[in-house]
């Protein structure tokens, strides 16, 4: 009788092992499946965040939406992960100012007298491109 209740203490020891390595494989396979559902929702979050600034491409818009753009995506601009470049008409000139960072106050294109000044009349026609290093710019020509 002492060796049957051994071999039952045995034999449930051997399924209870082999439950805890089944529920540890399950809880893996399902870990992965979170981790790559993940992955999948932020590379299609970057692919509309993309795709927001892609729409500014051909499209002629005012300076007043020029401004907001500085300042919508003043995050990326300090990233650099985005760069930013209008060309005013001050004048009989032009003048071209490159954001590669959120603006301050010296070249606030809210303020009159500066000469990044964007007028928020003017219209701007968009131009967006992308380097090699995943840099993307985006040029706004005044019209």
């Amino acid at each position: 009788m002492e060796n049957s209740l051994k071999g039952l203490m045995l034999a449930a020891g051997v399924v209870i092992t082999c439950i805890v390595i089944s529920l540890g494989f399950y809880m893996s396979r399902e870990a992965k499946n979170a981790a790559n559902n993940g992955i999948s929702q932020i590379s299609n979050m970057t692919a509309v965040n993309d795709a927001a600034k892609e729409m500014y491409d051909g499209l002629s818009i005012s300076g007043r939406e020029v401004i907001s753009v500085l300042k919508q995506y003043a995050d990326e601009l300090n990233s650099g992960s985005l760069i930013v470049s209008v060309a005013t008409g001050r004048g009989t000139q032009t003048v071209n100012t490159s954001y590669t960072a959120a603006y301050s106050a010296t070249n606030d294109p809210t303020v009159y007298t500066n000469t990044s000044y964007i007028n928020p009349n003017g219209v701007f026609k968009g131009l967006v491109t992308h380097d090699t290093k995943g840099v993307i710019t985006m040029r706004f020509t005044q019209e």
